[in-house]
């Protein structure tokens, strides 16, 4: 059964008192407010497991507007459950189960069945089924989504301008480029120089108000340094100047 988007057990049906209750157990940690407020209904039953949880009629007022006849209101008394047989593909979104029925169909778009099949926690629990009878898995060769693939064809020949691409092209038509970078964290250095593409690919990085230390050379990965200053009133206003190892530093002075 699922109760309000949770899936759990229907363990049993009591129709004999007032009001009408259903017991249903859900996984560890599902209901835990719930379990709490129910616990004089279980302590009046002896049948009654500690880990069930009682689910009450509610009353849905539905409102509908009608032809000539203004607002229709309906008012309907129910469980607020439904058969978990009834759950489409998309509300499996983010739930793991022990066992998984998936109704399988060969015009099934490729990533909806794999997020079916997705959803159980071990293979053993998996059972494919259809109203045919085929046994056969149709989906194991790719079935690309057309309408998408089309959309991400069509968006990649209309690029937008963006700064990143204004220094990309930079980057291909000189020989030599240099970069400044305030940058005070010596520790996150080389991580955000990897990450950054424009950085990563310039030839010459110049680093200001950075913390030096004369022990260590400020090296860096894919660069090397080839000049540190520091200030001696203030160790976090130093400057280093670093050069790509594939590039000599000779080369880079004698670029007019």
């Amino acid at each position: 059964m699922v109760v309000r988007g949770s899936s759990g057990m229907c363990k049993r049906t009591q129709t004999c008192n007032n009001p009408l209750r259903l017991w249903i157990e859900f996984p560890n940690g599902v209901g835990a407010a719930a379990l709490l407020k129910g616990r004089r209904s279980r302590a009046n039953d002896p049948d009654i497991c500690g880990n069930w949880i009682p689910i009450e009629l509610i009353t849905i007022a539905c409102h509908f507007k009608g032809n000539g006849l203004g607002h229709i209101t309906v008012r309907r008394k129910q469980f607020p459950l439904v058969q978990a047989s009834a759950i489409t593909i998309h509300k499996f979104q983010g739930g793991t189960y022990d066992e998984v029925v998936v109704d399988y169909s060969k015009s099934r778009n490729q990533k909806l069945v794999y997020f079916a099949v997705s959803r159980v926690t071990t293979i053993d629990g998996l059972y494919l089924t259809n109203k045919d009878y085929d046994h056969r898995f149709h989906h194991f060769k790719d079935n690309p989504d057309r309408a998408l693939a089309d959309e991400l064809r069509r968006l990649g020949n209309h690029r937008l301008q963006t700064i990143t691409s204004e220094c990309n092209t930079m980057l291909a038509e000189y020989f030599v480029t240099m970069g400044c970078v305030n940058e005070r964290s010596r520790g996150a250095l080389s991580l955000d120089v990897a990450k950054d593409f424009v950085l990563a690919n310039t030839t010459v990085l110049c680093f200001t108000e950075a913390w030096m230390d004369r022990k260590s050379p400020y090296d860096i990965d894919r660069y090397h340094c080839i000049s540190a200053a520091e200030r001696c009133d203030n160790s976090a206003a130093g400057v280093a100047i670093n050069v790509k190892r594939e590039v000599q530093a000779e080369d880079v002075f004698l670029v007019q």
